[in-house]
């Protein structure tokens, strides 16, 4: 495995009740302002596009925009860019989980076959996630094809969270700082533990097996049934 070039709410509305406005106002004008707030309700809301939230934690998807995250961090090799979610991206699809999940990389038909050709360049992500939730019926590609259900991305959206490929795990994951512009916060929770994440590369000596990093910078493959974390990536 090669690790070269250069990285460099809810709209919330506190609108008042019309039943509730002063009782001094004529029966007419109350009828009039009613009308008005409900006509300024409806605008407001069908003109914003956001997904709801509760806890102020999530930025909010407008409609055909990118599905944006907190404490996301965009990366740069070799003129390609890319989005990396933070370590608790989970969170918004169960509400809970603070940390990167983890998972087997495939079950199904792609879990004994190399299913994702050109499978460790740059930019090569979305085309290898595609493929993985198009040949296996469980694993990594269909826990963050998750998130992007639950902040209601569409399935063309070009923007749509991926599992990152070797390449793109590799510099924008598992050792961003010499490459970019500073210290990605909170990326890698308890670094000093050896974690490993899978990509979206299987292997084409081993098709039952795909390529990971752990976080000590060292990358190799494993059983696809093994149960490794796993990071999503996106396009800008």
């Amino acid at each position: 495995m090669s690790a070269d070039d250069n990285l460099s709410g809810s709209a919330s509305m506190d609108t008042s009740d019309a039943s509730s406005m002063k009782s001094g106002l004529s029966a007419s004008r109350a009828f009039l302002l009613s009308g008005l707030v409900a006509v300024v309700v409806i605008a407001l809301v069908s003109g914003i596009g956001l997904t709801a939230t509760t806890n102020g934690s999530r930025s909010g998807v407008a409609a055909g925009l990118s599905p944006d995250l907190r404490d996301e961090r965009t990366v740069s090799s070799n003129g390609v860019s890319w989005i990396v979610a933070p370590y608790n991206w989970y969170k918004y699809v169960d509400g809970s989980t603070i940390d990167d999940p983890t998972s087997v990389w495939c079950t199904g038909y792609g879990a004994t076959r190399k299913i994702t050709p050109n499978t460790q360049a740059l930019g090569k992500g979305l085309s290898n996630t595609n493929t993985m939730l198009g040949n296996c019926t469980g694993g990594a590609a269909q826990l963050v094809q998750s998130l992007n259900v639950a902040l209601g991305v569409a399935s063309d959206n070009p923007n749509r969270w991926y599992l990152c490929s070797d390449n793109e795990l590799y510099r924008g994951v598992i050792n961003p700082n010499p490459y970019g512009s500073g210290p990605f916060v909170s990326f890698i929770p308890n670094p000093q533990n050896v974690r490993r994440y899978w990509s979206s590369s299987d292997t084409f000596s081993f098709p039952k097996q795909a390529n990971y990093w752990n976080t000590q910078g060292s990358g190799s493959y494993a059983s696809k049934s093994n149960s490794y974390y796993v990071r999503p990536c996106r396009n800008p």
